[in-house]
């Protein structure tokens, strides 16, 4: 039995770590409503959540209620984050006199590699909503 609970444990601690998040990524608009024609203000907060560089690329879009995508372009590239380090973007956008009423979405996508390992990728996507009103 207590070569059983012994082998166990061994087992245990030899399993390898959950990869942890290279960045954290949130996304935030200024105001909860837009009107066709009308502004809003959407921000990306990315961070460095390791002891070790990280190259990010960040791309911003939105999302209108009946699915189109407005890609916003002329993206200053965050580049390199030293550990703790962080990066905002802050996009003021004009909502398309087209764009559908309902709800928006103003989108983050980051893509990071570790300059450690070279062979850790993260992937994040985050999103706020707002409404688009007559």
């Amino acid at each position: 039995m207590h070569r059983f609970v012994a082998l166990s444990v061994v087992a245990l601690l030899a399993l390898p770590a959950a990869a942890a998040d290279l960045i954290d990524l949130s996304a935030h608009v200024t105001f909860p409503t837009a009107n066709p024609g009308g502004a809003d203000e959407g921000t990306c907060t990315l961070s460095n959540a390791t002891a070790g560089d990280v190259r990010v690329r960040l791309e911003a879009r939105l999302v209108f209620a009946d699915g189109k995508v407005s890609r916003l372009s002329k993206i200053q590239d965050p580049g390199t984050l030293p550990p703790g380090g962080g990066f905002e973007l802050s996009v003021f956008f004009v909502v398309p006199q087209d764009a559908a009423l309902g709800t928006a979405q103003f989108v983050c996508d980051v893509d990071a590699q570790s300059l450690a390992t070279r062979s850790q990728h993260e992937h994040e996507t985050q999103s706020a909503s707002f409404e688009v009103v007559p």
